[in-house]
């Protein structure tokens, strides 16, 4: 009984191994081996680093790298810390929210000229080259140079309607203005007027007349013509007091 006694006193029965302490975790050595292998890996690449090899080789290939090295030592408030990262990227221009690792990887890129296309950019490299997509200051060649349009040649002018313009003008005696003494008299001076500036239009300021001769003459041609079979049509034909068409 006294031997159960001081066996149960001492400690006796089955004994607890390990005792009741939690083992304490291993203390990291610097910032990148509390990052997990793929982000350090995205590091490494971001930094122009061979990725392969595991996470250790990874990180001992950022220390001995001078630009990521700077971002491993972190003492509390002391060294490269989140504030510390943020002022890199506002001096960069870079957005500043995110992780620290979000936040150190953004700066890396940026160093190393490896940021990622911005989204739909690849879409865009893939259309064809054209003038509305090329030279946009991405590399691009600018769009050759479009050749001016010739201007299209002018089209004759068409005898029917040369005609019928002349032959209106002609069955305006009937409007009010020639219907008394002396509007009548005016309306054939204003017939020969609408002949004269008709072949003057297309004959002189359009310059059929060398252009195309035989087009001043179709010209000429129709308007006179609806002069001749509209004639009796006017009320005092032939009357002239205005010297139209060069009749004195």
């Amino acid at each position: 009984m006294d031997s159960l006694f001081h066996s149960l006193m001492m400690g006796g029965g089955r004994r607890r191994t390990g005792g009741g302490k939690k083992k304490a975790k291993a203390k990291k050595n610097n910032w990148y081996e509390r990052l997990n292998a793929d982000e350090v890996k995205q590091i490494a690449k971001a930094a122009n680093l061979k990725i392969s090899g595991t996470k250790k080789e990874l990180i001992e290939r950022l220390l001995d790298h001078e630009p990521t090295n700077t971002y491993a030592w972190e003492v509390g408030s002391i060294g490269c810390t989140v504030d510390y990262v943020k002022g890199l990227c506002r001096e960069r221009d870079l957005p500043v929210s995110g992780t620290k690792f979000q936040l150190v990887l953004r700066v890396v890129q940026h160093d190393h000229g490896t940021a990622p296309a911005p989204a739909g950019a690849a879409k865009r490299a893939l259309k064809p080259h054209n003038a509305a997509t090329a030279g946009d200051g991405n590399g691009d060649k600018p769009p050759p140079a479009k050749k001016p349009r010739k201007p299209a040649a002018p089209k004759p002018p068409q005898p029917d309607k040369i005609y019928t313009a002349v032959q209106k003008k002609i069955e305006m005696v009937h409007q009010k203005k020639y219907q008394s003494h002396w509007g009548s008299k005016t309306h054939s001076c204003d017939v020969y007027d609408k002949v004269e500036s008709i072949m003057r239009e297309h004959c002189e300021e359009k310059h059929w007349i060398e252009k195309d001769p035989k087009v001043a003459l179709t010209v000429c041609r129709a308007a006179l013509t609806s002069l001749t079979e509209n004639f009796g049509t006017m009320q005092r034909p032939g009357y002239d007091d205005c010297g139209s068409l060069g009749m004195a």
